[in-house]
């Protein structure tokens, strides 16, 4: 089981990846495979912790996981994301 703390970056990343790769499942598999590759853990592992995220297994990831998933959606209506945490603001567009 992984901990807390990599769960919530996973919820984390996922939120930003939607942006690239759509909403859930999509998201998740990429930040899985970045996760797993960057932390050298096996990809069993985080999944097995997504899936307690999925089933309310952390507030904070689940979540991240709905703003992750409205973002996903604006960015198919063709909305466009805005990163303001950047150091220089960005803007994706679709």
């Amino acid at each position: 089981m992984t901990s807390p703390v990599l769960a919530e970056a996973i919820g984390v990343l996922a939120h930003d990846v939607a942006a690239v790769t759509g909403p859930p499942p999509n998201c998740h598999r990429a930040a899985t495979a970045l996760l797993s590759s960057l932390y050298n853990i096996s990809i069993d592992s985080i999944e097995e912790r997504e899936q307690n995220i999925r089933d309310g297994g952390s507030a904070v990831a689940a979540r991240w996981q709905r703003v992750g998933s409205a973002m996903a959606a604006r960015w198919q209506r063709g909305g466009g994301i805005i990163y303001r945490n950047a150091k220089v603001p960005i803007k994706l567009e679709n």
